[in-house]
């Protein structure tokens, strides 16, 4: 029998009665729990998109099409081109424009120093001054 009233060690533990948890456990509380299904699906269809957005996009995210301006969503264009979304002012494909938007892939890690930031993004720093710390 065990002491309740001090804490349990390792040994008295009976290893039999431990439960192990498979993937299928997991599953079904994911499944079962609606916030965390969607969240989860939600970051997996922004994956697909992410990555297989040269093969999912129906049309040239900067494409112009000036006779199939400002079309509504679930629209048919002059051209016989079918827009989920609709299109914008110029024409583009307010779809491909969405799937196109994510980014390719996460920033890439390591430390940034201010010339980095400058090569890449010169109007980041475009208001910042330098001051002498010494």
């Amino acid at each position: 029998m065990v002491d309740l009233s001090k804490p349990l060690s390792p040994t008295d533990v009976d290893e039999s009665r431990q439960v192990q948890l498979g993937w299928t456990d997991y599953m079904r509380a994911i499944l079962q729990d609606y916030i965390t299904f969607f969240a989860l699906s939600f970051v997996l269809l922004l994956i697909v998109f992410t990555l297989g957005a040269d093969f999912l996009a129906p049309h040239e995210p900067t494409g112009l099409n000036l006779r199939d301006r400002m079309l509504p969503p679930g629209s048919i264009g002059r051209g016989g081109d079918f827009y989920l979304l609709g299109t914008d002012e110029l024409g583009r494909d307010l779809f491909t424009r969405l799937i196109y938007g994510a980014p390719p892939l996460p920033p890439r890690p390591g430390p940034v120093s201010p010339s980095h930031v400058q090569e890449q993004h010169p109007s980041l720093l475009r208001h910042v001054t330098v001051t002498d710390c010494r």
